[in-house]
Parts: C-alpha cells; structure tokens; sequence
C-alpha cells in the first residue's frame, strides 16, 4: 500500500527575513561606528599626555634656566634632551601642538588641536604655567559637550 504523508516544509516568512536583514543592518551599523570613536579617544588621550610630557619637561627646563623656553625645539635639542624630537616638531598622533612664551618668562601657553577635526579628535586642549589642563569641544563635532578642567598636574581635579 501506498501512504501518502505530507511533509511539512521549513523556511522562513517574508516577515522573519524583514526583521533579521534589519537586525543585521542594525548590528553592522554600531560595529563600523566605534572604531572611529575608538581612535579618536585613543587620540585625546594621548594628546593630553604629550601635553603632560611637554609640562614636565618645561619644568625641568624652567628649574635650570630660570626661563620657560622660547619654543619646543629647543626642549628638544638640549643636552640631555627633555622631549622627544617628534613631539617638539608640533604633530603628535593627530593632533597639532602649538607652544607661546608669554612676555614674562615665567608663562607659557600650549594648545593642542585635532590635526583633522571630527576625523583625528573633537576636543582641543589647553594648558598653561599652572600645569591644568583644559578642554574644549569643537562646535558641531559632537564630544563631552561643556569646556572644563579635565585633569590637573599639580592638585587639579579630574573633570566629572
């Protein structure tokens, strides 16, 4: 005898492959947008540890000299060195740096900005004399929004 059983077949509903295919997309879209945030983080942070660097070797300079120097090569070119050649020639890891004695020479003024907005960082920095390090977000790049003190050489607290 013949028996005729029917098999029920398995697929998937237009409806199920809407919301997969959505959830994929979904996915696919948080993953390629954190890199970016990734390196741009990684870049900030390492600007303001250039600037950190660069106060401590100011201070170093400053304790032999009785005078901040009238620009970064020349931290640089000292013997012994007190920065690297690659920091005191302004471009760091996507950031520029831009040093200025101020008239007395006890002051001094750094500014760190992205080398590429939006692309290399979205905050600028600035630190004087005092050692605190300020930052700045650029308009419409998104960011930590409101200017503040981030993080401090000497007694400063840690921005909240």
């Amino acid at each position: 005898m013949w028996s005729y059983t029917r098999t029920r077949q398995r697929g998937l509903t237009y409806l199920e492959v809407v919301i997969v295919v959505g959830i994929v997309a979904l996915l696919a879209t948080l993953a390629l947008s954190q890199p970016g945030r990734g390196r741009i983080t990684a870049n900030e942070q390492a600007a303001v540890q250039s600037l950190r660097t660069i106060f401590s070797g100011l201070g170093w300079y400053r304790t032999i000299n009785n005078s901040f120097p009238t620009n970064l090569s020349t931290l640089a070119s000292a013997t012994p060195p007190y920065i690297d050649a690659s920091l005191a020639s302004g471009i760091r890891q996507g950031y520029l740096f831009a040093y200025t004695r101020g008239q007395a020479a006890e002051q001094f003024t750094m500014i760190a900005t992205p080398q590429f907005p939006g692309v290399t960082g979205v905050s600028t920095f600035l630190m004087d004399e005092s050692g605190a390090i300020g930052t700045t977000t650029i308009p419409g790049m998104g960011g930590e929004g409101s200017p503040g003190i981030i993080v401090g050489v000497a007694g400063m607290q840690d921005k909240k």
